[in-house]
């Protein structure tokens, strides 16, 4: 199967040679790799243009939300690719040299396969990183929204890979009222009801941690962050009425009780809090 790497970068010239290296060091080689630039101003195009193996497809900014501009720049990419399997990064981020053959070699032994997450390593700096694993929850089809004990975590971008079939079905990501709701987020949530999932405990991604990203910026305060957990919601609740699915009873969820909690106790409080819903949630896990 053929593997096209999606990046999208505005102004993080800084960081692209150790996301464009990262690529080129990998033991297998993507098919194809597409930059989209999104109108950046600092010197990301002359850096891009030393790595020959890169197509970069360079526009004005898009428009004022980064969330919808992240969601152009995916759809862009997108439609200038081949790749029957898709590999998203983000610009500030980077793989582990194993990361294309792990994740080909994941979808050439499922043919069922719609969406990979890898684990990561939340990076700070070369000397201040740590493994962040992801939980092992069954994702097949509605098993997932049907508890109302929602806990299922789904990483950020650069950790998704998808099938070019049900991307199909899901692009473009188009201006709407839901401007908190990441591009990740709208391609994963829904995945589950499309095909199978695969969640690998290996880490083949870095994910930068620096306060000048956009998601950091919108999720500054426990208010803003419990805000964007609302829209998310909201989201793909309305998403899987469209599909003829019940709704997620997110408000009774653990990770929606814990961000409502940030607001007024300490987070060894919440943990107190909230143990006895770990517990009981533990159980239903356990005889469903």
């Amino acid at each position: 199967m053929t593997v096209s790497i999606l990046i999208n970068n505005y102004n993080y010239g800084h960081f692209l040679d150790e996301c464009l290296l990262s690529i080129q060091n990998q033991t297998v080689k993507p098919d194809e790799v597409i930059l989209y630039d999104d109108g950046s101003t600092d010197n990301s195009l002359e850096v891009v243009s030393k790595y020959n193996f890169v197509k970069v497809i360079a526009n004005k900014n898009f428009g004022e939300k980064p969330s919808f501009n992240q969601g152009n720049a995916i759809n862009q990419a997108f439609k200038e690719s081949t790749g029957q399997i898709i590999i998203l990064l983000d610009s500030d981020d980077f793989f582990d040299p194993k990361k294309v053959e792990s994740v080909k070699y994941h979808f050439e032994n499922n043919k069922s396969l719609v969406f990979l997450q890898d684990s990561y390593f939340e990076y700070y700096s070369k000397d201040n990183f740590s493994k962040k694993s992801n939980t092992k929850i069954d994702f097949n089809y509605l098993k997932l929204y049907q508890r109302e004990n929602w806990t299922a975590y789904f990483n950020p971008t650069s950790m998704m890979s998808f099938s070019r079939d049900y991307l199909e079905k899901q692009l473009p990501i188009t201006v709407d009222d839901f401007w908190r709701v990441w591009p990740d987020v709208r391609l994963s949530r829904i995945a589950p009801y499309f095909g199978d999932i695969c969640m690998l405990d290996e880490a083949y991604t870095y994910y930068r941690r620096h306060l000048s990203s956009d998601s950091a910026t919108m999720n500054a305060s426990h208010q803003k962050a419990l805000e964007n957990q609302i829209a998310h919601h909201e989201y793909i609740n309305k998403k899987l009425i469209s599909l003829g699915f019940e709704k997620i009873n997110f408000t009774k969820s653990i990770p929606f009780k814990r961000y409502k909690l940030r607001l007024k106790y300490p987070e060894k409080v919440i943990r107190y809090i909230l143990l006895p819903s770990k517990i009981i949630h533990f159980i239903k896990n356990i005889f469903t």
